[in-house]
């Protein structure tokens, strides 16, 4: 192997090894995720699919006598959540940023900390 051709597959490797990093990092700030079995990325945005599954969520568990009065804890949002097969290894933060864009679209209440109702049920 020449020398050229061993600075291109370092510079190759190193160049992977950033994206992955700074695909880390977006995945921990809740901003990016995986799909099960796959290695695509999802971007978190506002009308993503993720946010329909949760509204969805709440609309189904918001009217249990369980959940009527504060909303549902986010943790159960979380495991209601990666009941789906697509979000079965979805970060606690990627679900914190949906429904963070949900509340400032106002589809979704918090009423504590971390409980979350549904504005229109």
């Amino acid at each position: 192997m020449s020398d050229e051709q061993g600075s291109t597959m370092k510079t190759s490797e190193e160049k992977n090894t950033q994206i992955q990093s700074a695909l880390g990092v977006l995945e921990g700030e809740g901003r990016v995720f995986t799909k099960q079995k796959s290695q695509v990325y999802g971007v978190i945005n506002p009308g993503c699919s993720m946010e329909r599954l949760i509204m969805d969520i709440l609309k189904r568990d918001c009217v249990k006598e369980k959940f009527q009065n504060e909303g549902c804890h986010y943790l159960h949002i979380v495991d209601e959540v990666r009941k789906s097969p697509d979000y079965s290894a979805i970060t606690n933060s990627c679900v914190l940023t949906c429904l963070n864009n949900l509340e400032y679209q106002s589809d979704v209440i918090r009423t504590s900390f971390t409980k979350y109702f549904l504005c229109k049920i």
